[in-house]
């Protein structure tokens, strides 16, 4: 959505602070080994996308903002004060559904304590509340209330995004050779990017359970507050109680009667649901 503004170039996953670079920034680099340079400086993040945006700039390429999809796990050592003067658009999704979608099953929870994953993940979250200057977007809202994301977009960063965004799953990967946003090609990892939001690929419903009990008063007051104010007293006490309910031994078969989960994409089921051809999804279901 925010790439299809001519003035905005974000990569994905591209991670160029990090040390060895990840895969995606590899392949940026492969199509950019002029900016290597920046690279052998060990400019830390965000400076490295500073050093980007005037790189591009000055190579034809110029963006009123240049960024990254990001994971916050791999930001952990970011301070919120290194992203005091900077953008950050946080995208959660439920806590209910996220941790029995079928890829954080696979890539998350399998071998891992159920608690740690969910409180880590929440964790994450409240910190995001610390920055000056975070809009955060429900993944919920995002496929429901697609419309209402973009105009929350186009007053976050001051740039109109209704004229650019409309059908904006037609535009994913149409860039032409030698323009940045086709450096890192991560939509051919993941289908369900050229259709159209229609629906959640989870349901589940809750069993009743402590773990319940205590975490989604906690998840709630931010997931529904999202647009309040909290004060850091507020995101310290919770987190601290957070740091305690990760001690807790817990079966992910004890928190659901049920759920289900399916990959969107390619294949005559298209956008109603299928097995995806992704190599990181495996089926999970109860």
């Amino acid at each position: 959505m925010l790439n299809t503004h001519p003035e905005v170039c974000i990569l994905y996953e591209a991670n160029l602070a990090n040390r060895p670079l990840s895969p995606r920034g590899a392949q940026f680099m492969a199509a950019f080994p002029e900016f290597q340079p920046h690279l052998d400086a060990n400019i830390d993040f965000p400076q490295v996308y500073h050093a980007l945006a005037e790189f591009l700039a000055e190579n034809g390429h110029p963006y009123h903002f240049v960024g990254d999809k990001i994971l916050t796990s791999t930001l952990d050592h970011t301070s919120a004060e290194a992203l005091a003067d900077h953008r950050v658009i946080f995208t959660v999704r439920d806590l209910r559904t996220w941790l029995c979608k079928n890829v954080v099953i696979s890539n998350f929870v399998k071998g891992r304590s159920i608690a740690e994953t969910a409180c880590t993940y929440l964790d994450q979250y409240l910190a995001s509340f610390l920055l000056p200057h975070c809009l955060h977007i429900t993944m919920e809202e995002l496929v429901e209330r697609n419309t209402e994301v973009i105009t929350l977009l186009s007053g976050f960063l001051q740039l109109d995004f209704r004229e650019h965004a409309q059908e904006w799953w037609k535009k994913v990967g149409q860039w032409p050779a030698g323009d940045p946003k086709a450096a890192v090609n991560w939509w051919q990892g993941h289908d369900s990017s050229q259709l159209a939001p229609r629906r959640l690929d989870t349901k589940a419903v809750l069993r009743a359970h402590p773990f319940w009990e205590e975490v989604l008063p906690i998840f709630d007051r931010y997931y529904h507050g999202r647009l309040t104010h909290f004060e850091p007293s507020q995101i310290a006490q919770d987190r601290a109680a957070l740091a305690q309910i990760k001690q807790h031994e817990i079966d992910l078969k004890d928190l659901y009667k049920r759920s289900r989960s399916v990959s969107f994409g390619g294949g005559w089921f298209g956008s109603w649901g299928h097995r995806s051809k992704n190599p990181n999804v495996k089926p999970y279901e109860t």
